[in-house]
């Protein structure tokens, strides 16, 4: 079938934000079972604000040609090296130029569901806080000669760059950065997934246990999980 890992994992043909995956192919989604829609959700791809849980899953099933061929996918309408990260968007200031060179915004998630939404909020006038999820962090700041802020981003938002506010930095000043993470974080996911009874069930009836327990690498052992879910789809299989 074309687009068959597409449509299998995801069991559905559209609410994709890439005009890459605008496939127009007519599909008809099985009705899924309570341990199937579990590992959909888990693996965030049921979320149609954004892609970058199907693009995750998608480029790492590519990664391994053995488990992708399972698939027999007969030919495939989209172009995974065209399905770029979405652009980021920053609202409440702007990102510019610090000591270190140019801005930029390069998270690598270290929570599951991945976060796309960073929120920093003014303390008092030398910190921010910042929400990541329910998860709370907090940035030292001062600001420079030119009126910009230099902040001391924490690690784990991958923030570089001074910040030029777009308001006053006061009580209910808030920055709030869109961000798709650059990486896909395969060994939390792996973590998740043996740990859901959905997926352990669904991966026993698929008889891919062995396939499971003998990969190399958790980036492999999520590829045999999409293969596990993509077989379970009556509706391409």
């Amino acid at each position: 079938m074309t687009n068959s890992i597409l449509l299998a994992v995801t069991n559905r043909d559209t609410g994709f934000l890439s005009p890459e995956l605008q496939i127009f192919q007519s599909f008809k989604p099985s009705r899924e079972s309570k341990d199937e829609k579990g590992v959909r959700e888990l693996l965030g791809l049921k979320d149609t604000t954004t892609d970058y849980f199907v693009k995750g899953v998608l480029g790492t099933v590519d990664a391994f040609p053995a488990v992708r061929t399972r698939f027999n996918e007969s030919e495939r309408s989209y172009d995974m090296t065209r399905l770029i990260r979405a652009t980021d968007v920053i609202t409440g200031g702007k990102l510019v130029p610090d000591t270190d060179g140019f801005p930029q915004v390069l998270r690598n998630p270290s929570e599951w569901p991945a976060v796309q939404t960073m929120v920093f909020q003014y303390l008092d006038s030398t910190t921010l806080s910042l929400d990541i999820g329910s998860v709370r962090h907090y940035a030292k700041y001062f600001p420079d000669t030119t009126g910009t802020l230099v902040v001391d981003w924490p690690a784990v938002s991958g923030v570089r760059g001074n910040l030029l506010p777009d308001a006053a930095i006061e009580a209910g000043y808030e920055l709030v950065i869109d961000h798709e993470p650059v990486r896909y974080p395969h060994n939390l996911v792996k973590t998740k997934l043996e740990n859901s009874t959905c997926f352990l069930n669904i991966i026993k009836n698929q008889g891919l246990n062995k396939a499971w327990y003998a990969s190399d690498s958790a980036a492999e052992q999520v590829a045999v999980a999409a293969l596990a879910l993509g077989l379970s789809n009556k509706a391409v299989y």
